[in-house]
């Protein structure tokens, strides 16, 4: 279900509108028209909501999973797969006038697959990070290999890109294969975005599973830069990041689940515009969640709670005890 409110109030209005789905994500190109993408995790639809009457007048399905999701200037771009299998990444870009066109990127693979002759609940995957430019109309598929593929989405033209060595492409090449050791396997997960001036964010995680241990660890937090394909590590510990006020916020957690579990985070730590460490902030909990930022503050969850941290002083300023984790992200722009 999906219900409206007023910005100036903070106050519910009237109607709701029926959504076949969760809610993945909103783009309001106009008043009176909102198009939702709507789903689970196989299947997904655009639905064309009218705001004025709260009803759905059009809907149209859209394939799916949906892996990784970006904005353009005024529309979406949607890094697709297939169920339970580890093929070539689609590109869905959805236009303000809600069109969808979809390109294949072949060199580049996207999903997780599963066994389902094995006994045991392990899995392989692949997941490259997604980010781009909307001044340019350029998106960039990111795949642990070191392979990066640059999409035009006016034409949908692909070309394809190599990381420079000893950067992404040599540590990450390692999570492709899985260790001796393992009955199924293991993979690697990137997240990306945008920064401005040709350069890139991306950190990610490698995940290692045996029948007995599922281990998790952070494979650093790099500014690609699009000019020249070099790569600069930023924070080695780092497996998840959130621009915010000139700053990029990194943390990073290493586990291990089996017999017996072992977290161990590294901290909420913020990097200014040339790459230097501001502060670093300890306390929050083994396993941190970076939520949103506005201005000089940011929303993190740790520990069961919800932190508002000051950005230049790196200090905790309010914190609220929470039942759940927050799910909702960045909206519309």
């Amino acid at each position: 279900m999906l219900r409206f409110a007023n910005a100036a109030t903070l106050r519910w209005t009237s109607g709701t509108a029926p959504l076949d789905g969760a809610l993945y994500a909103g783009l309001w190109p106009r008043p009176g028209t909102l198009y939702a993408l709507v789903g689970g995790d196989t299947a997904l639809a655009l639905d064309t909501v009218d705001t004025g009457t709260r009803r759905i007048v059009a809907s149209k399905p859209v394939s799916g999973p949906g892996l990784q999701l970006a904005r353009t200037a005024d529309g979406l771009v949607l890094l697709t797969g297939a169920e339970n299998a580890i093929v070539p990444a689609r590109l869905l870009v959805i236009g303000p006038d809600g069109t969808v066109r979809s390109v294949t990127v072949q060199r580049i693979l996207a999903g997780t697959h599963y066994d389902s002759t094995s006994p045991d609940l392990i899995g392989t995957t692949n997941l490259p990070g997604l980010a781009v430019d909307p001044k340019s109309g350029i998106a960039y598929v990111i795949d642990p290999s070191g392979l990066v593929a640059a999409v035009d989405l006016g034409d949908l033209s692909v070309a394809y890109h190599q990381l420079g060595s000893g950067s992404l492409l040599t540590r990450i090449a390692d999570w492709l294969t899985p260790p001796a050791e393992a009955k199924g396997t293991n993979g690697a997960t990137l997240s990306a975005q945008w920064l401005g001036n040709g350069l890139i964010a991306a950190a990610g995680t490698q995940e290692s599973a045996t029948a007995q241990v599922d281990s998790y660890r952070p494979t650093g937090l790099r500014i690609i830069d699009t000019r020249n394909w070099s790569v600069r590590m930023l924070d080695p510990r780092a497996d998840r990041f959130l621009v915010a006020d000139g700053l990029l916020l990194a943390t990073g957690t290493r586990s291990s689940y089996g017999d017996s579990q072992h977290v161990h985070g590294e901290g909420l730590a913020a990097y200014g515009p040339n790459g230097l460490l501001r502060w670093r902030l300890k306390g929050l909990g083994e396993q941190i969640y970076l939520f949103q930022a506005y201005r000089s503050l940011a929303l993190v969850y740790g520990s069961g709670a919800a932190h508002l941290v000051d950005l230049k002083s790196g200090r905790v300023v309010l914190q609220r005890p929470l039942p759940g984790q927050l799910l909702l992200g960045p909206g519309s722009p």
